[in-house]
């Protein structure tokens, strides 16, 4: 069903058994003030149907924010969205230490954050295509994986894939942060795998055009 459907059908609900209401309190008080307290019990009652289908529909859709906790350092930066449609978090580099990342050299930089995500739930380290395509530098293993269980400080792993040293100083963003459902998985053993039209075929099983 539709967002605008539901909308739609708290609006028929809430005309169907609001008047009823209107009827019975108007009819035991006569008076402007009666009329009064009808018109916000019909109000509050209206904007609650239509709030609490909202918030039903997103809870359906999971497009509400998950909360999700940080060890909070004084000072810290936490990762954030840089744009309202943005699918990953920055991640910044926390240390004092300026680093320098030369052409095929991989490093380990820390961040200093520790988070607690909920379970079924994962961080993916990915890298930020600005650092990809201007300066060659990628995590080496994205996308990393930031399990729900880990309780250490996340750290991100760089390497330079470019024919120039790239320095990387404190605060500067160095990779994003993904958050995403994980679904496990329940093996099934069975004697025999379904035939398919590709079957064993692998590389370039399909070509290339």
């Amino acid at each position: 069903m539709s967002k605008k459907n539901i909308i739609l059908l708290g609006v028929v609900i809430g005309l169907l058994i609001i008047p009823s209401h209107i009827v019975i309190l108007s009819n035991i008080i006569e008076s402007f003030l009666a009329d009064l307290i009808v018109t916000l019990v019909f109000l509050v009652t209206w904007f609650s149907i239509v709030y609490y289908l909202e918030y039903f529909y997103r809870k359906l859709r999971d497009v509400d924010p998950i909360d999700v906790e940080i060890l909070d350092s004084k000072g810290l930066r936490h990762p954030e969205y840089k744009t309202p449609g943005a699918s990953g978090m920055d991640i910044r580099y926390d240390g004092k230490a300026v680093i320098t990342v030369n052409p095929g050299e991989r490093v380990l930089l820390t961040t200093g954050v520790y988070v607690a995500l909920p379970e079924n739930y994962e961080f993916q380290v990915r890298s930020r295509s600005g650092l990809a395509w201007e300066d060659g530098v990628v995590v080496l293993n994205s996308p990393g994986t930031v399990d729900a269980d880990y309780r250490g400080e996340i750290k991100i792993i760089l390497i330079n894939h470019s024919k120039v040293p790239l320095t990387v100083k404190e605060g500067d963003r160095v990779a994003q942060l993904v958050l995403t459902k994980v679904q496990k998985v329940l093996w099934v053993p069975v004697k025999a795998l379904d035939d398919t039209k590709r079957g064993k075929g692998g590389f370039k099983s399909t070509g290339v055009t």
